[in-house]
Formats: C-alpha cells, sequence, structure tokens
C-alpha cells in the first residue's frame, strides 16, 4: 500500500473499514491541517538514549518442494519511549 494516497483513496478505505462516508474536500482539509506537524514530527532530532524500546517483524514461513523455510526477520518499525 502506498504512503501517498489521493483524497478519493482515502475516501475509500474510510468507507469501507469504518463504515463512514466523508466528502474529498474533508479529507483534503485534515490533510491540510495536520501536514506541518507531521513534517515537524518526521524531522525531529532524536533522544541518544531509550530506556523502552518495542520492535515489530514480521516472520513468514513457506515451503517450496523441501523444508519449511522463514523468508523474513527484518524489524519493520520501531517506537522508543521515552518516560
Amino acid at each position: 500500500m502506498p504512503w501517498i494516497q489521493s483524497t478519493r483513496e482515502i475516501q475509500s478505505q474510510l468507507e469501507a473499514i469504518y463504515g463512514i462516508e466523508v466528502s474529498p474536500t474533508l479529507v483534503s482539509n485534515v490533510a491540510d491541517a495536520v501536514h506541518e506537524e507531521a513534517r515537524a514530527y518526521r524531522i525531529r532530532s532524536l533522544d541518544r538514549v531509550y530506556p523502552i524500546l518495542y520492535f515489530d517483524a514480521l516472520v513468514v514461513k513457506s515451503r517450496e518442494g523441501g523444508p519449511v523455510k522463514s523468508l523474513g526477520r527484518v524489524p519493520d518499525p520501531a517506537l522508543g519511549i521515552n518516560l
């Protein structure tokens, strides 16, 4: 799933997942309202130490004519909590 979606795609997903109907204008207005805050969050400096870390990973096992093999153990997102 791409990170950048059109307002119509977001509108369709909101309806499919949550069963709510919103206008493309509302989706656009909300996106515009949070754009600067999201940008600032992405470029913020990180702390040197985080006492708690959470990692999420996806492990997929597959069999192709032989033994079962793990296809991936790559941590995807990581969340650091600074108390």
